[in-house]
């Protein structure tokens, strides 16, 4: 999915206010509907830092953002999370965990028994006090 096919996601899945909120600008006596898939981008690009992938640098750690609801767990990685979070909110969805997905692996790994590695997953279901 390029660039332009994100930003008009991200620009379908936004309410109405928040739409008019982002047009400051060029864009503030504008509608929304009127605005071009290139000017959604900018408007796209003006909110999200847009950074090339540099494996040498910290950035390129892999954050999982963990949401849940009833039981069920969602994981997401940060672009779907900041495209999706607002929705998941909505729909009664908590914040319950943002780990660093290398670090979690290991911790799980070096787990001393299967009832401790189960305790540590299913405690994704529910919001950290820490």
């Amino acid at each position: 999915m390029g660039l332009r096919e994100i930003a008009m996601e991200w620009w379908n899945d936004l309410k109405i206010s928040q739409e008019y909120d982002l047009m400051t600008g060029d864009f503030q006596n504008r509608n929304p509907s009127s605005l071009t898939g290139s000017e959604i981008e900018r408007l796209y690009k003006r909110e999200h830092v847009i950074e090339k992938y540099n494996p040498d640098s910290s950035h390129s750690t892999a954050f999982v953002f963990v949401y849940a609801k009833d039981g069920v767990v969602k994981a997401l990685n940060f672009a779907e999370s900041h495209r999706h979070q607002q929705k998941l909110l909505d729909e009664g969805y908590v914040h319950t965990a943002t780990l660093e997905a290398c670090r979690y692996i290991v911790y799980i790994a070096n787990c001393q028994d299967d009832k401790e590695i189960l305790n540590t997953v299913k405690g994704l279901r529910t919001l950290s006090q820490t």
